[in-house]
């Protein structure tokens, strides 16, 4: 059986999360109308956020994709949520 076998029980208690993941919850929890600063530099608002699966899944999921509007021109885009650098505050 190989190292990456589908059957590999858990490593963690479901109600612990995964540890690798945890200093990143906030990106699961990302919303409608926050001001977000990417790694590009660039500040956005967030338009949409589709495939948030935190809920069902925890940390297992896979981070959220997200629709933004860039402050600097109005133009849009979308992405996954790695590419954010921080919710600003």
């Amino acid at each position: 059986m190989s190292k990456k076998s589908i059957g590999k029980p858990l490593q963690y208690k479901v109600s612990n999360q995964n540890p690798r993941k945890q200093k990143d919850l906030w990106r699961y929890k990302l919303s409608v109308g926050d001001l977000v600063e990417m790694k590009s530099g660039h500040l956005a608002i967030i338009t949409k956020v589709r495939g948030d699966d935190y809920d069902f899944y925890g940390t297992d999921a896979i981070p959220p994709k997200i629709e933004i509007m860039y402050c600097e021109d109005s133009s849009r885009g979308s992405c996954s949520s790695w590419r954010v650098r921080g919710v600003v505050k």
